[in-house]
């Protein structure tokens, strides 16, 4: 729960996660599954695939020791093709579903990333899966310091994707105030350091 990976423990089991990754290959989104359904699909995928990255190589200090730029490795089967990290974040997810709260789902194997999920992502519970990851990262001060009114540190992938956060007549800050009452539209915002140390 405290949301650290045992790689060195699933690499020992490397063949449970190959299953798993099996099942997700052989089970991919149809026209008729609904869109909670392909994107639980598609953020399960994300990580799964992920950890396997990581875990097939460990030991290591970050992810970006193995590639300098691995969300771009097409190592992932999808239809008659590969598909890399990015091309499930951007091209799929971004590019066809409008939930900011997915950055909060999304592992990426790295300190400064969202806690891992320890069970799989459920169409029927997406909302609340979504809603408490969201909460969870908000409220772990080693991601955001919120607890001052006036200025707050906040995650860089508020920095990064605040498009994805400004929709409509939202941004960062009326998102972030939705989960904190302390931030007000006078709060000044700080941008924390990205660790990319390894999240073990």
């Amino acid at each position: 729960s405290s949301g650290k990976v045992n790689y060195s423990k699933i690499k020992q089991n490397l063949s449970q996660l190959e299953d798993i990754l099996s099942f997700i290959e052989i089970n991919q989104p149809e026209e008729n599954w609904t869109g909670n359904q392909k994107l639980s699909y598609w953020i399960n995928s994300y990580n799964a695939y992920t950890l396997y990255f990581v875990a097939k190589e460990f030991p290591v200090n970050s992810i970006l020791d193995i590639n300098a730029k691995p969300w771009d490795v097409k190592f992932i089967p999808f239809q008659n093709g590969l598909i890399s990290l990015n091309d499930i974040e951007h091209k799929i997810i971004r590019a066809n579903f409008n939930e900011p709260r997915i950055h909060f789902a999304l592992n990426c194997a790295s300190q400064s990333c969202p806690q891992l999920l320890n069970k799989a992502y459920k169409a029927g519970a997406l909302n609340n899966q979504l809603e408490n990851q969201t909460q969870n990262f908000l409220n772990d001060s080693s991601k955001n310091k919120l607890d001052k009114a006036t200025n707050i540190e906040i995650s860089s992938l508020f920095d990064w994707y605040k498009d994805d956060f400004s929709k409509e007549d939202q941004n960062v800050i009326s998102f972030l105030q939705k989960y904190n009452s302390n931030i007000t539209s006078d709060t000044k915002i700080r941008f924390m350091e990205y660790s990319w140390e390894l999240n073990d």
